[in-house]
């Protein structure tokens, strides 16, 4: 499969999109309670009803010189939020259920992304490179309003290292560049 070097991080942010989805078919094959929503790019409100989820997005990208002038490394960066909230009676219990299940959720992310099959993301191998294994960070609750819930907040960062070379760039070979401009020169000596 040829990678396609324009909008290189929609191009990835699918394919965490697929991954992660995979993993959450695989685990709802075995227990439907561990089924969790997937959005992308999603800045609108969560409903109580759509957690647990995952949030993808694209962050940044961020340019450095390769290791010769033809290519230049790209390191593209995303957050990836995790929700999680359990309905309990008591305010304590729903805090500790909704927490584990953010954990457990955290689980499944980071066993998706991590699995070395996934390392390339589809692609060539060598094509990618992931820059460190994804870390979870624990984000402060949410309170929601009207209710005794909570919604456990957390998120993963991730780097992802590529070389980018530019499609359809058709260089000039350094003779036909000095015949041009010598041809250039010539031709403005006479135009006098």
């Amino acid at each position: 499969m040829e990678l396609p070097n324009k909008l290189l991080f929609d191009v990835l942010e699918d394919k965490i999109v697929e991954i992660v989805d995979t993993e959450r078919q695989n685990e709802i094959s075995i227990d439907n309670r561990l089924d969790f929503h997937i959005f992308k790019e999603s800045f609108s409100a969560i409903s109580l009803q759509e957690l647990p989820c995952v949030n993808i997005i694209f962050l940044k990208e961020e340019t450095g010189q390769g290791d010769t002038n033809k290519y230049q490394t790209i390191n593209i960066f995303f957050e990836i939020q995790l929700f999680a909230s359990v309905y309990a009676e008591n305010e304590k219990t729903a805090d500790e259920l909704s927490a584990k299940r953010l954990f457990y959720l955290a689980a499944q992310v980071k066993r998706a992304i991590a699995k070395l099959k996934n390392i390339d993301f589809g692609f060539e191998l060598g094509t990618f490179s992931m820059r460190g294994i994804p870390v979870f960070q624990r984000l402060e609750n949410i309170k929601v309003s009207d209710s005794e819930n909570f919604v456990a907040v957390g998120k993963f960062e991730i780097q992802i290292g590529a070389s980018y070379i530019p499609e359809d760039i058709e260089l000039a070979s350094l003779l036909e560049i000095d015949l041009n401009a010598k041809f250039f020169e010539i031709k403005k000596i006479y135009e006098k």
